[in-house]
């Protein structure tokens, strides 16, 4: 049985102090959960499984070692994990 989680953390980012270069947020998705973005975010970066990335009404998939920068006008970002395995991911 799967379940779906979608977690909305833009209160946590916000009180989060940020180093310049230094990402945000370091998470992990297990496959069928999802993640919202807070919106200050602009960059995400895979370390680890696959992304699919949902935003300003279009699809990509981010995958291992890859990066992706948040189009500036979209309202939010939704994130999941794709291929069945877990994704650690980076956010700044």
């Amino acid at each position: 049985m799967s379940s779906s989680i979608c977690l909305d953390l833009e209160d946590f980012a916000r009180a989060t102090p940020r180093n310049e270069g230094a990402p945000s947020l370091r998470l992990t998705l297990l496959y069928g959960e999802a993640f919202r973005l807070p919106r200050p975010s602009r960059r995400l970066h895979v370390v680890a499984g696959s992304a699919w990335v949902s935003a300003d009404g279009k699809d990509y998939i981010v995958g291992r070692g890859e990066s992706f920068q948040i189009p500036r006008s979209s309202y939010c970002a939704v994130i999941s994990a794709t291929g069945g395995e877990a994704l650690f991911f980076e956010v700044a």
